[in-house]
């Protein structure tokens, strides 16, 4: 193998095999203006993997895969239980929901109704709600939680005029997961005087990746 500097303004140089016809240049940009240091992985990495910096230079493989990485859908309710909200401005979680549709990076917590985000990134948050309820003229708001603290840019109001009319309502939004691990929930809360009671009919709540942090 030989190693040449092509040409004297050591814009670039060229790896190749002694009289090969071919070879492998890289170069530099024309307009660097101090020094560059890139240091490579040590290992292969995987196939479909595409190199990644840190900011400073050094470079690790990550998945080059995209669209959906986590994907996940539930079910909020079960359309006949009722479950009941306190009054005042306490949120409190949707309860009881079944679960399908769960991927990579997505997992499941029936036991405290969440689902469990295992990769940081940025996700797209959806969801569509019919629901009943006891009380008459009263507004209730959804709205999505990460890891224990209200998404503000994603919620819903809606108001019930009458007893066991069905409210219908959606939110969508964009929520940075900065750590891994993090849970998302939904959760309501009401303007009603008292203790109301829901029932969650057909529900359903999805978190859908969108891009790597």
């Amino acid at each position: 193998m030989i190693l040449n500097l092509a040409g004297t303004s050591k814009n670039s140089f060229e790896i190749g095999e002694t009289n090969a016809t071919y070879s492998l240049k890289l170069a530099k940009s024309a307009s660097m203006t101090s020094n560059l240091t890139l240091t490579l992985p040590t290992s292969n990495g995987l196939n479909g993997d595409v190199l990644q910096t840190n900011g400073s230079g050094v470079l690790s493989w990550k998945s080059g895969t995209c669209g959906v990485e986590a994907f996940g859908e539930i079910h909020l309710h079960d359309g006949t239980t009722a479950q009941t909200i306190p009054s005042g401005t306490t949120y409190t979680k949707l309860t009881s929901f079944q679960h399908n549709g769960y991927g990579v990076n997505c997992t499941p917590n029936v036991a405290n109704n969440k689902i469990i985000i295992t990769s940081a990134g940025y996700y797209v948050v959806n969801g569509s709600f019919s629901f009943e309820s006891n009380r008459s003229n009263i507004i209730i708001k959804a709205s999505v939680f990460l890891n224990g603290v209200e998404q503000d840019q994603i919620h819903f109001g809606k108001k019930i005029a009458s007893a066991g009319d069905v409210g219908c309502g959606s939110f969508t939004g964009v929520i940075q997961v900065p750590t891994v691990n993090a849970d998302i929930d939904v959760r309501v809360r009401h303007d009603y005087g008292s203790t109301v009671d829901i029932i969650m009919l057909y529900s359903n709540f999805n978190v859908e990746f969108l891009n790597s942090i």
